[in-house]
């Protein structure tokens, strides 16, 4: 009879671990926390073109960028981005401000790709881009991101207005991505 009881006993611990874990599991199809530094490069179209005379552009880019996951397990990312978005209506050659949104398609080394979704403020200082991040729609996140702004060649600013340029610089993102 004790061997029954204690058979008893260990099926029923059994199946209270299985039903705590069963209820305090993530689901498998969960968003992952992860903490990722991007390098990011992009061309941009910009219209009707940086100035010397303030007004509003809007822009458009693809490009490419790789990522390593900063925590664990540590990983790297390799992907394509788009981006899009509006200036104020005093953006100059010197200075500027606006707002945009982004797409990030990233594949880590043996999972699935999966897309990241966002929008960005930036300020820009002449030729230095630095703003925040905030992820949207499935994934939860922040970041921020600085990147140089390179007009084509020929686009002075001053002299002939700046209607393509290509941004390269990095961007640190925090979140719980799908």
């Amino acid at each position: 009879m004790d061997a029954m009881r204690r058979t008893a006993h260990r099926l029923l611990a059994l199946a209270m671990a299985a039903l705590a874990l069963l209820t305090t599991a993530p689901p498998a199809s969960a968003a992952t926390r992860m903490n990722l530094t991007c390098a990011v490069t992009a061309s941009l179209a910009v219209a009707p073109g940086l100035s010397s005379v303030p007004h509003a552009n809007s822009f458009a880019g693809t490009g490419t960028v790789g990522c390593v996951r900063t925590n664990a397990p540590q990983g790297v990312l390799t992907g394509t981005l788009s981006l899009s978005g509006t200036s104020v209506p005093f953006d100059t050659c010197v200075e500027g401000a606006g707002s945009g949104t982004f797409s990030m398609r990233l594949k880590p080394a043996g999972v699935p790709a999966f897309t990241l979704t966002g929008r960005f403020t930036y300020v820009r200082d002449a030729l230095a881009l630095r703003g925040p991040v905030t992820m949207t729609g499935d994934d939860s996140g922040f970041g921020s991101f600085a990147a140089a702004f390179a007009p084509a060649p020929g686009q002075t600013c001053l002299t002939t207005p700046v209607t393509r340029a290509t941004v390269a610089g990095t961007a640190n993102l925090n979140g719980r991505f799908a």
